[in-house]
């Protein structure tokens, strides 16, 4: 172990942990944040080995504990290994001597989370049939539901490619998908799925959910409703199918001059005082996501 990487490790954990109560951010999160931007800036090598586990967090100051989570958080964006036995490598999934497949035929998939019903989806199966019977291999990332992580894992592979097309479940903001579609090479597809980006040119998107809700917006106001309550859980605003289906919903409103207010938001645990009323009709759209928004009209 080089003394010198070792003592760089152990001193941005140090101020990680202690930047974690500023920040309002939890200790292993803050970890996972240290090693990842080491490793992606290519200042932690691939193949170098990670002090043990409780050595290295009786020197942050940590428990071992809160440190495997944080770096069991890396091994599941693939860019650490872990075992019991060998202990801890780098593992960056866009290193050469990590990814012996041929350029030209290895699809990075990047989720924006991991669940253990990822890979039963109909489009994720459909997609890997389709990759493997082209004859592509495929590399999985995740970005643990984090955007700054995933612009990162992209931005890597666009600028080091080891592969010839990228496909990515997005959790990007539309600033974070304009710079990289400004960066990536001309015949390198950068593929979004689940996310819309207005004025961003994109080689392919589904699932417009922005554009399906201006269409059904258009629809119901041509047959004279000027109101809309849009049924959401608190959790679930920001993930982005179901804010890209709200702010098409306003979109509509505005293209037929209607005050985009007119849109309210309602919590699904309001939900039981609303259906009491019977003066709303309810209309369910349904939109390929974990969880249906139903959408009232007024």
């Amino acid at each position: 172990m080089k003394t010198e990487m070792y003592k760089e490790v152990v001193n941005k954990l140090r101020a990680a942990k202690k930047s974690s109560k500023v920040l309002g951010k939890p200790v292993y999160l803050c970890i996972r944040q240290v090693f990842e931007e080491m490793i992606n800036s290519g200042e932690l090598p691939n193949n170098y080995r990670l002090p043990p586990d409780r050595e290295l967090a009786s020197l942050v100051g940590v428990t071992h504990i809160t440190l495997g989570k944080g770096l069991n958080e890396l091994r599941k964006q693939g860019l650490v290994e872990r075992s019991p036995y060998r202990g801890t490598f780098v593992r960056s999934a866009l290193d050469d001597d990590f990814v012996h497949t041929d350029k030209s035929n290895l699809v990075a998939i990047i989720f924006d989370d991991v669940t253990e019903k990822t890979f039963q989806s109909d489009l994720f199966v459909a997609m890997h049939s389709a990759l493997r019977n082209n004859g592509y291999e495929i590399m999985f990332l995740s970005s643990s539901g984090s955007d700054e992580i995933q612009f990162n894992q992209i931005r890597s592979i666009l600028q080091k490619p080891n592969c010839c097309g990228c496909i990515v479940w997005s959790a990007l903001s539309a600033r974070q998908a304009r710079e990289l579609m400004n960066m990536k090479p001309v015949d390198f597809p950068l593929v979004f799925l689940d996310k819309y980006y207005e004025d961003v040119s994109l080689d392919c998107a589904i699932y417009d959910n922005f554009g399906s809700a201006v269409q059904v917006g258009d629809i119901f106001i041509r047959r004279g409703y000027r109101k809309f309550k849009f049924l959401y859980l608190e959790e679930s605003f920001e993930y982005n199918p179901v804010h890209d289906r709200y702010r098409g919903l306003r979109r509509s409103m505005i293209k037929h001059n209607i005050d985009p207010d007119n849109v309210l938001l309602i919590k699904y645990r309001m939900f039981q005082k609303l259906i009491s009323r019977n003066s709303f009709k309810i209309l369910k759209i349904p939109f390929c996501v974990p969880q249906p928004i139903v959408l009232r009209t007024i």
